[in-house]
């Protein structure tokens, strides 16, 4: 049976998990950055409160619970934009995008 996903807004108790996620693909961006930018891409428990003041965090739930995706949107005055889309590096390729 295909797994699916429930996206629901996220809040501030699942960011530590949104961190997590968003680590999880940090070694993909290496080749695009210079060595010097790497402390700007950063992700912590802290860029998590800053963040989830920002942008609207949303996640994506396994039927068993489990937060394996996240995506966030931003207002810029009457606009709004899809920010981040990521997903657990560990849940790749099972379908999720589709």
């Amino acid at each position: 049976m295909k797994e699916s996903i429930d996206i629901e807004k996220a809040s501030m108790n699942d960011m530590g998990r949104v961190a997590e996620i968003i680590r999880s693909s940090a070694s993909w961006y290496e080749p695009f950055l210079a060595e010097k930018d790497y402390d700007q891409h950063y992700v912590d428990e802290k860029w998590a409160e800053d963040n989830f003041k920002k942008r609207n965090f949303f996640v994506g739930k396994k039927d068993d619970g489990k937060i394996v995706g996240t995506v966030t949107t931003q207002y810029f005055g009457k606009d709004t934009y899809l920010g981040y889309v990521y997903l657990d590096a560990e849940e790749t390729g099972k379908g999720f995008g589709k």
